[in-house]
Protein backbone atom coordinates (compact mmCIF):
# COMPACT_ATOMS: atom_id res chain seq x y z
CA UNK A 1 0.00 0.00 0.00
CA UNK A 2 1.17 3.44 -0.97
CA UNK A 3 1.31 6.48 1.48
CA UNK A 4 -1.97 8.06 -0.25
CA UNK A 5 -4.00 4.56 0.97
CA UNK A 6 -2.63 4.83 4.09
CA UNK A 7 -3.84 8.26 4.93
CA UNK A 8 -7.19 7.82 2.95
CA UNK A 9 -7.86 4.88 5.18
CA UNK A 10 -6.71 6.02 8.83
CA UNK A 11 -8.82 9.33 7.71
CA UNK A 12 -11.70 7.69 6.92
CA UNK A 13 -12.15 5.73 10.36
CA UNK A 14 -11.22 8.51 12.00
CA UNK A 15 -14.03 10.10 11.10
CA UNK A 16 -16.26 7.10 10.84
CA UNK A 17 -15.50 6.36 14.44
CA UNK A 18 -16.04 9.83 15.74
CA UNK A 19 -19.68 10.01 14.13
CA UNK A 20 -20.62 7.31 16.13
CA UNK A 21 -20.45 9.68 19.08
CA UNK A 22 -22.34 12.62 17.64
CA UNK A 23 -26.20 13.19 18.28
CA UNK A 24 -28.44 11.65 15.41
CA UNK A 25 -30.73 14.51 15.24
CA UNK A 26 -29.92 15.00 11.15
CA UNK A 27 -29.51 11.23 10.43
CA UNK A 28 -30.52 9.31 7.62
CA UNK A 29 -29.95 7.36 4.85
CA UNK A 30 -29.51 9.25 1.02
CA UNK A 31 -29.16 8.25 -2.49
CA UNK A 32 -27.85 10.73 -5.65
CA UNK A 33 -26.72 10.87 -8.83
CA UNK A 34 -23.91 13.61 -10.48
CA UNK A 35 -23.18 14.28 -14.16
CA UNK A 36 -20.43 16.25 -15.18
CA UNK A 37 -16.95 16.86 -17.43
CA UNK A 38 -13.77 14.96 -16.38
CA UNK A 39 -10.01 15.71 -16.43
CA UNK A 40 -7.22 13.54 -17.30
CA UNK A 41 -3.83 14.82 -17.11
CA UNK A 42 -1.04 12.03 -17.76
CA UNK A 43 2.68 11.51 -18.64
CA UNK A 44 3.50 9.37 -21.38
CA UNK A 45 6.45 6.85 -19.76
CA UNK A 46 3.25 6.07 -17.35
CA UNK A 47 2.24 3.53 -20.39
CA UNK A 48 6.39 2.36 -20.96
CA UNK A 49 6.50 -1.00 -20.33
CA UNK A 50 9.78 -0.93 -20.28
CA UNK A 51 10.82 -1.12 -23.80
CA UNK A 52 10.51 2.63 -25.20
CA UNK A 53 11.40 5.64 -23.74
CA UNK A 54 8.09 7.33 -23.92
CA UNK A 55 7.74 11.29 -23.03
CA UNK A 56 5.30 13.86 -23.22
CA UNK A 57 2.31 14.95 -21.54
CA UNK A 58 -1.54 14.51 -22.41
CA UNK A 59 -4.75 16.21 -21.20
CA UNK A 60 -7.69 14.58 -21.93
CA UNK A 61 -11.24 16.45 -21.44
CA UNK A 62 -15.03 13.80 -21.63
CA UNK A 63 -18.26 13.49 -19.32
CA UNK A 64 -18.51 11.68 -16.31
CA UNK A 65 -21.13 10.24 -14.10
CA UNK A 66 -21.80 8.62 -10.84
CA UNK A 67 -24.47 7.65 -8.71
CA UNK A 68 -23.77 7.53 -4.71
CA UNK A 69 -25.69 6.00 -1.17
CA UNK A 70 -25.03 7.41 1.87
CA UNK A 71 -26.00 7.57 5.78
CA UNK A 72 -25.53 10.57 7.36
CA UNK A 73 -24.51 10.28 11.77
CA UNK A 74 -25.47 13.32 12.64
CA UNK A 75 -25.57 17.42 11.42
CA UNK A 76 -21.90 16.84 10.78
CA UNK A 77 -19.98 13.68 9.74
CA UNK A 78 -21.50 10.65 7.40
CA UNK A 79 -20.12 7.52 5.01
CA UNK A 80 -21.05 7.41 1.46
CA UNK A 81 -20.64 4.46 -1.33
CA UNK A 82 -20.81 5.33 -4.85
CA UNK A 83 -19.84 4.09 -8.35
CA UNK A 84 -18.71 6.52 -11.21
CA UNK A 85 -17.70 6.08 -14.74
CA UNK A 86 -14.93 8.26 -15.57
CA UNK A 87 -15.79 8.80 -19.76
CA UNK A 88 -15.81 6.14 -22.33
CA UNK A 89 -12.41 6.17 -23.70
CA UNK A 90 -9.48 8.40 -23.46
CA UNK A 91 -7.54 9.00 -26.61
CA UNK A 92 -3.82 10.14 -26.32
CA UNK A 93 -0.92 10.54 -29.05
CA UNK A 94 2.46 11.08 -27.86
CA UNK A 95 5.84 11.12 -28.68
CA UNK A 96 8.32 8.30 -27.85
CA UNK A 97 12.03 8.04 -28.52
CA UNK A 98 15.52 5.32 -27.73
CA UNK A 99 18.50 6.01 -26.52
CA UNK A 100 21.57 6.36 -28.88
CA UNK A 101 23.85 3.56 -29.39
CA UNK A 102 26.38 4.86 -26.74
CA UNK A 103 23.60 5.54 -23.86
CA UNK A 104 24.30 9.84 -24.22
CA UNK A 105 21.27 11.09 -25.50
CA UNK A 106 17.78 10.50 -26.68
CA UNK A 107 16.41 11.01 -30.28
CA UNK A 108 12.61 11.00 -30.83
CA UNK A 109 11.94 8.23 -33.67
CA UNK A 110 8.10 7.92 -33.94
CA UNK A 111 4.82 8.19 -31.82
CA UNK A 112 2.71 6.26 -29.53
CA UNK A 113 -1.11 6.10 -29.02
CA UNK A 114 -2.21 4.98 -25.86
CA UNK A 115 -6.23 4.29 -25.30
CA UNK A 116 -7.63 4.43 -21.75
CA UNK A 117 -10.88 2.00 -22.22
CA UNK A 118 -14.09 3.31 -20.04
CA UNK A 119 -12.38 4.05 -16.68
CA UNK A 120 -14.77 3.12 -13.72
CA UNK A 121 -13.68 3.47 -9.91
CA UNK A 122 -16.02 1.73 -7.02
CA UNK A 123 -15.37 4.21 -3.66
CA UNK A 124 -16.48 4.45 0.13
CA UNK A 125 -15.64 7.85 1.03
CA UNK A 126 -15.75 9.98 4.85
CA UNK A 127 -18.08 12.61 4.17
CA UNK A 128 -17.65 16.24 6.37
CA UNK A 129 -20.21 18.63 6.43
CA UNK A 130 -20.30 22.27 7.74
CA UNK A 131 -23.00 24.44 7.62
CA UNK A 132 -22.42 28.04 6.24
CA UNK A 133 -25.80 29.18 5.86
CA UNK A 134 -29.05 27.90 6.50
CA UNK A 135 -29.57 25.47 3.57
CA UNK A 136 -26.12 25.74 2.14
CA UNK A 137 -23.42 23.02 3.53
CA UNK A 138 -19.40 23.11 2.34
CA UNK A 139 -18.62 19.36 2.01
CA UNK A 140 -15.40 17.39 2.17
CA UNK A 141 -14.63 13.58 1.48
CA UNK A 142 -11.40 11.27 2.06
CA UNK A 143 -11.78 7.74 1.12
CA UNK A 144 -10.48 4.78 -0.93
CA UNK A 145 -11.28 4.07 -4.35
CA UNK A 146 -11.32 0.58 -6.64
CA UNK A 147 -10.74 1.74 -9.84
CA UNK A 148 -10.48 -0.80 -13.85
CA UNK A 149 -9.53 0.18 -17.17
CA UNK A 150 -8.72 -1.35 -20.19
CA UNK A 151 -5.53 -0.35 -21.78
CA UNK A 152 -4.39 -0.07 -25.34
CA UNK A 153 -1.09 0.77 -26.61
CA UNK A 154 -0.41 1.12 -30.38
CA UNK A 155 3.26 2.14 -30.69
CA UNK A 156 4.55 1.51 -34.77
CA UNK A 157 3.68 -1.73 -35.24
CA UNK A 158 2.95 -3.35 -32.26
CA UNK A 159 0.11 -3.61 -29.65
CA UNK A 160 -0.57 -3.65 -26.32
CA UNK A 161 -3.62 -4.50 -24.42
CA UNK A 162 -3.94 -5.18 -20.97
CA UNK A 163 -6.38 -4.54 -17.73
CA UNK A 164 -5.64 -3.16 -14.87
CA UNK A 165 -7.54 -2.32 -11.49
CA UNK A 166 -5.76 -1.31 -8.19
CA UNK A 167 -6.99 0.44 -4.59
CA UNK A 168 -6.03 3.71 -4.10
CA UNK A 169 -7.31 6.99 -2.17
CA UNK A 170 -9.98 9.26 -3.58
CA UNK A 171 -11.02 13.42 -2.05
CA UNK A 172 -13.28 15.51 -3.39
CA UNK A 173 -15.14 19.06 -2.03
CA UNK A 174 -18.21 20.44 -2.58
CA UNK A 175 -21.14 22.51 -2.06
CA UNK A 176 -24.74 21.32 -0.93
CA UNK A 177 -27.73 23.52 -1.36
CA UNK A 178 -30.84 22.13 0.72
CA UNK A 179 -34.30 22.96 -1.77
CA UNK A 180 -36.27 20.97 0.60
CA UNK A 181 -35.73 18.80 3.92
CA UNK A 182 -35.45 15.61 1.58
CA UNK A 183 -34.32 17.36 -1.63
CA UNK A 184 -30.45 18.77 -2.23
CA UNK A 185 -28.49 19.96 -4.84
CA UNK A 186 -25.23 18.91 -4.80
CA UNK A 187 -21.98 20.97 -6.70
CA UNK A 188 -18.57 18.38 -6.34
CA UNK A 189 -14.54 18.45 -7.85
CA UNK A 190 -13.62 14.89 -6.92
CA UNK A 191 -10.14 13.48 -7.76
CA UNK A 192 -9.79 9.82 -8.37
CA UNK A 193 -6.07 9.38 -7.82
CA UNK A 194 -3.46 6.72 -9.43
CA UNK A 195 -6.01 5.34 -12.12
CA UNK A 196 -3.57 3.94 -14.94
CA UNK A 197 -0.81 5.82 -12.88
CA UNK A 198 -1.84 9.23 -13.24
CA UNK A 199 -4.91 11.32 -11.92
CA UNK A 200 -8.83 11.75 -13.29
CA UNK A 201 -10.77 14.68 -12.01
CA UNK A 202 -14.64 14.81 -11.99
CA UNK A 203 -16.24 18.21 -11.59
CA UNK A 204 -20.05 17.64 -11.54
CA UNK A 205 -23.45 18.48 -10.18
CA UNK A 206 -26.54 16.30 -8.80
CA UNK A 207 -29.09 16.01 -6.88
CA UNK A 208 -29.53 13.81 -2.91
CA UNK A 209 -32.63 12.54 -1.76
CA UNK A 210 -32.66 11.88 2.13
CA UNK A 211 -35.14 9.49 2.98
CA UNK A 212 -37.32 10.11 6.24
CA UNK A 213 -37.05 13.89 6.30
CA UNK A 214 -40.53 15.63 5.92
CA UNK A 215 -41.93 17.59 3.20
CA UNK A 216 -41.34 20.89 4.03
Amino acid sequence: MNRQFNTALFAALLLTLAAARLPAADAGFYVGANIGGTTYRHDAADFDDGSLALSGRVDEHDSGRKVLAGYRFGRHLGLEIGHTVLNQDYDARVTFSNATSDGSADFPIGSVAVDIHRPEATFLAAVIALPVADRVDLNGKVGLQRWEARLTTFASSRVTERRESDVDSMLGVGLSVRVTRSWAVRAEYERFQEIAGDDIDLASIGFVYRFGSGKS
